[in-house]
């Protein structure tokens, strides 16, 4: 992993010297993300990540973020990318009110970088009134163009549409890895035990764009182990009709014990809408056409 050191403005902070830096929100860690780590890494210093804790636009909006990377998920990325360290700033109401030129001498200064890389969008300051020109009166600055995928910009927003829509399989494209959640398996109802499919039920260790109901083809990581898997992410209507959906977990050609501990789901193919049958045998006969579905998307 990577040195993560997080700090809010005002504290006194002993950062790593003669370091690259790169900043951003850094949203799942797309293509466009990785192509600006990459060209920072070609220079042969030390890089590193300034990002911050939270998104500011829901928090000054006072709405709920919901985002695709947690800031641990972020730093495993990152590391598995080649960077030394993640710097996480406590975004704040202090921290909104910084001007440009206070991110800069307060923030920026205190790193004091040898060259900093940012997108081509990137904005900073009260109100976003600094962008990457601004800064480069201050830095030796690069400025990475946006990465398009057909002629659209690769972007954590249009990244998380398509989560929703549960087009998993495009969303990974631009991603450039299968999108994942974590969380800590709990006890549900147990009735997939009675038709001899258990699932692992997924309480989420954070406010993840949630995929739209559906079953799906994954991978389900338990610690280092990948297992094959079909996650249904549903109200399961067929047996006690639930107020929001939960994501249900059944790993294919495994039985393991799995309450209490925390796993990744990997999600990889959508591979069919929910529907309501007459019976718990009408419910077992469709699984077993769903694993055989999925196992067609599981290659590995």
């Amino acid at each position: 992993m990577s040195k993560i050191i997080m700090f809010k403005p005002g504290d006194e902070v002993n950062f790593p010297k003669d370091t690259v830096l790169c900043l951003g929100y850094f949203d799942g860690v797309h293509k466009g993300h990785k192509s600006l780590i990459d060209a920072a890494l070609s220079t042969g210093k030390e890089v590193a990540v300034l990002t911050l804790d939270r998104s500011p636009q829901p928090f000054l909006n006072h709405e709920k973020e919901y985002f695709l990377t947690s800031t641990a998920d972020k730093d495993e990325y990152f590391t598995e990318l080649g960077v030394k360290y993640l710097f996480v700033l406590e975004f704040n109401e202090v921290t909104s009110l910084l001007s440009k030129d206070q991110f800069i001498h307060e923030i920026i200064d205190k790193i004091n970088p040898v060259h900093i890389f940012v997108g081509e969008d990137y904005k900073f300051g009260f109100h976003g009134m600094g962008d990457a020109s601004y800064l480069s009166l201050f830095y030796k600055v690069s400025i990475m163009p946006l990465l398009t995928y057909n002629e659209e910009k690769i972007s954590s927003h249009n990244i998380s549409l398509l989560v929703r829509s549960g087009d998993v399989s495009q969303a990974s494209e631009l991603l450039g890895h299968p999108y994942r959640v974590y969380g800590l398996v709990v006890y549900g109802l147990g009735n997939g035990k009675n038709i001899d499919k258990p699932t692992a039920n997924l309480s989420l260790e954070g406010d993840y764009v949630m995929p739209s109901e559906g079953v799906y083809a994954t991978y389900t990581y338990v610690g280092k182990k990948k297992y094959k898997s079909l996650t249904c992410i549903s109200t399961h209507p067929t047996i006690a009709e639930l107020d929001k959906p939960i994501i249900e977990t059944y790993i294919l050609g495994a039985s393991l014990e799995l309450y209490g501990k925390y796993i990744y789901v990997e999600f990889i193919h959508r591979i069919r809408d929910i529907f309501t049958y007459n019976d718990m045998d009408a419910l077992k006969a469709q699984i077993d056409k769903d694993e055989k579905t999925a196992l067609s998307y599981l290659k590995e």
